[in-house]
């Protein structure tokens, strides 16, 4: 962690530097790249760059809640799974996800600055996490998959550009959500959306 701290260099911005003074956030990016110190040190240059260009440490104060994906794609952040755990459990209601409506009506800028500032909220709750506890944290996702209804139309969505939006999300918070957790799917053999999550969350 000191030498990729190090080799990135001196940042002048008091938001990038309260970032990488945060040990478990380079942590984070050397266990995405699996300890190759070299590829950790460009991506992480890379992302405080974008963090800095797009404001992402101050989305939360910027940025009103979208109400459209308030309607359409329902997630939210509930806090601390466990008094004796740091994990923070998130909700998506994947069920009532209304990805048609979604698309259709929410241009990709505004949605990726939504689902950025809810990333960045996820964010502020981990590192809240490690800072108590002093041990690494990451979100616990719960999918609720109640009156998910599957059609050939979906399918197309999810493994199209909703799969690039949350892929673009998880490649600048690498490790923040660490664990995936599928409830009323009894009626459903294997959700496409959980096959997506998987790909981007370990």
């Amino acid at each position: 962690i000191a030498r990729v701290r190090s080799a990135i260099g001196e940042w002048k911005e008091d938001h990038l530097k309260e970032y990488i003074d945060h040990d478990w956030n380079i942590h984070r990016w050397i266990t995405a790249y699996e300890g190759d110190e070299k590829e950790t040190i460009k991506v992480l240059r890379r992302h405080l760059n974008n963090r800095d260009t797009m404001g992402l440490s101050h989305l939360p104060e910027t940025e009103s809640p979208c109400q459209l994906m308030e309607k359409h794609a329902p997630l939210s952040i509930l806090g601390r799974n466990h008094p004796h755990d740091n994990k923070v459990t998130l909700w998506e209601l994947t069920g009532m996800l209304d990805i048609h409506g979604l698309v259709e009506n929410i241009r990709i800028s505004p949605f990726m600055k939504s689902r950025f500032r809810w990333m960045e909220m996820v964010h502020r709750e981990v590192v809240k996490e490690e800072k108590r506890t002093g041990r690494q944290s990451g979100g616990l996702l719960v999918m609720d998959l109640s009156q998910l209804r599957f059609s050939p139309s979906l399918l197309s969505v999810i493994g199209g550009p909703y799969r690039i939006m949350w892929g673009t999300l998880f490649e600048q918070y690498p490790q923040m959500i660490q664990e995936i957790v599928i409830i009323q799917c009894s009626h459903i053999r294997q959700s496409p959306l959980s096959d997506l999550y998987s790909l981007h969350s370990g």
